[in-house]
């Protein structure tokens, strides 16, 4: 199973949208786990609940509505993060895909890919900055081409990630990432590909005839 974080600069940067649409293209069975970090919070909430996720008014019905298979969500302060994780994991079993939305869940993960949304305009939240450093991928969405609560149908447009928003946080990577970025964007990996030779990053670990 191959994890992924949606990370962001702040609320409302896309990060609902784009992981409404990750699950359209990826296609198979996925689990969704949003998380929301609150400081004072009385009560720790890790559920799955038909009736908290599928409220018409949260982010976690339009995963759902998106497609995924399991959706868990975990409100803690930061002192029980790690162990709302953990049971919040425990209750996604049999996906292929666990995508994550949050920022200072990164302090106790090591994902697969690390996607960061960020926007000119909105003041980064304390948590950004860290996220935006370990990030593979940042997705500038200073164009509104995704807005949050809004998951469009079909793939994402190209220019949202080839020509203007899609930027590499390495100087390499590894085929397996390479590929996973391709699935995740809904792109072919030659494409996906020809953007990182563009870019000057190298791939490594590569099998014969990937690329």
């Amino acid at each position: 199973m191959d994890t992924i974080v949606v990370s962001g600069k702040a609320s409302g940067v896309g990060k609902t949208t784009l992981i409404g649409r990750i699950i359209k293209n990826l296609g198979c069975r996925t689990g969704v786990i949003k998380t929301s970090l609150q400081t004072n919070l009385k009560e720790v909430i890790v559920t799955d609940s038909e009736e908290v996720i599928l409220n018409k008014s949260s982010d976690t019905a339009i995963f759902k509505e998106a497609g995924a298979d399991r959706v868990v969500f975990l409100k803690s302060d930061y002192h029980h993060l790690k162990e709302s994780l953990e049971r919040a994991r425990e209750l996604i079993k049999g996906v292929d895909y666990l995508l994550i939305e949050g920022n200072s869940i990164l302090d106790y993960l090591n994902p697969d890919l690390i996607i960061y949304l960020t926007s000119k305009g909105l003041e980064a939240k304390p948590s950004a900055v860290k996220a935006e450093t370990r990030a593979d991928i940042i997705i500038d969405n200073s164009n509104h081409i995704l807005e949050d609560n809004e998951v469009a149908q079909g793939d994402l447009p190209d220019k949202l990630f080839l020509q203007e928003g899609l930027s590499f946080n390495a100087d390499h990577i590894s085929c397996h990432k390479a590929h996973l970025i391709a699935r995740v964007l809904g792109y072919k990996p030659a494409v996906i590909g020809r953007r990182l030779d563009e870019a000057g990053i190298r791939i490594r670990n590569c099998q014969l005839g990937l690329f």
